[in-house]
């Protein structure tokens, strides 16, 4: 587990370093957290493919299992815009919706 001083050199990238004792133990917490629930994921994708692959070789495209509903879906790709000739030179930018703002968290 890093702790500041062990990562100095790291926070120079950043503007402002939190030297608070609550903040700090909630940082510990909250990397506690985040590392149970990568492997809970794991555990979670590994389970998801099994029950996957049971339906892929029995032809099943939807069932009911317990309480989970399993369905088969097909999404439609996505629009490659840089390959429309119509479009090139066209800024798109004044097309795009509003921003959203947002908190990232990143264990280090």
């Amino acid at each position: 587990m890093y702790l500041l001083d062990d990562v100095k050199d790291v926070n120079k990238e950043f503007n402002l370093v939190i030297d608070n004792r609550e903040m700090k133990a909630w940082s510990v917490d909250l990397l506690k957290l985040e590392r149970q629930i990568e492997e809970l994921e794991i555990q979670k994708n590994s389970i998801r493919d099994k029950m996957i692959g049971f339906c892929e070789e029995n032809g099943i495209d939807e069932a009911i299992c317990q309480n989970h509903k399993i369905s088969k879906l097909l999404r439609k790709g996505n629009i490659d815009y840089a390959k429309i000739p119509q479009l090139r030179g066209v800024d798109l930018e004044k097309y795009r919706k509003a921003a959203t703002q947002y908190y990232k968290f990143m264990a280090r």
